[in-house]
């Protein structure tokens, strides 16, 4: 006698049965339903994360191109005098901000512990070639008497104080010095520890990364 045919002759009906199998079902169903939901939920979570973590890393890498524009603009401007380029360094150390903007986002993050003091060793070792950009700067400005220039629209420039012996230089041997000082082996070494940094900044940001993936990879 079949199992229907005895729960049948017990009083348990048919459709009843078909109720609670229905009710299974439907338990099951929203089990599988609330299972692949929370996977889905859980991969775009991994996902955002690594998108984030992308955008860090550019983020990031701003810091040593704004570094290099600098270096660009002081460099050209001893060279050539050419006001414009003192716009342009000043532009981007002062309105743009662009390293400083890199450094406030690391600093938001909160799993950027590691790339944050890279990237806060890169920034203090940019601020500390600004001073030797300003002097090389103040140099040329003094050997070309420069007098249209309103240093109030540079403050940064009003600060420095040039040392009696470049003031007794002639002013061909004023702008040999100032171009000397923003591309010497000196200036190149503090370049090349900055981008050190930067290397191992976004060697801890391309670890968040991988291991972002990793763990998506492993949901899947």
């Amino acid at each position: 006698m079949s199992i229907v045919n005895k729960m049948k002759r017990k009083g348990i009906s048919l459709r009843l049965i078909h109720g609670l199998m229905i009710v299974l079902a439907v338990l099951i169903s929203a089990l599988l339903i609330y299972g692949t939901l929370r996977l889905s939920w859980t991969f775009d979570a991994f996902t955002d994360a690594t998108e984030e973590y992308v955008e860090l890393h550019n983020d990031a890498k701003e810091l040593i191109d704004a570094s290099d524009r600098l270096s660009e603009s002081v460099q050209r401007f001893t060279l050539d005098a050419n006001t414009q380029h003192l716009s342009e360094y000043f532009t981007e150390a002062f309105t743009d901000k662009n390293r400083e903007k890199a450094l406030s986002k690391m600093e938001q993050h909160p799993d950027s512990t590691k790339a944050l003091k890279w990237l806060k060793k890169a920034m203090a070792g940019s601020n500390k070639l600004m001073a030797t950009e300003y002097y090389a700067m103040k140099l040329v400005i003094v050997a070309k008497n420069m007098t249209d220039i309103d240093e109030s629209s540079f403050p940064a420039l009003q600060d420095v104080q040039l040392s009696a012996a470049d003031l007794a230089l002639p002013p061909e041997m004023m702008i040999e010095r100032a171009r000397m000082m923003v591309h010497d082996d000196a200036y190149y070494s503090q370049k090349d520890a900055i981008r050190t940094n930067m290397t191992e900044c976004l060697a801890a940001v391309d670890e968040l990364i991988a291991d972002s993936n990793e763990a998506a990879c492993a949901m899947v």
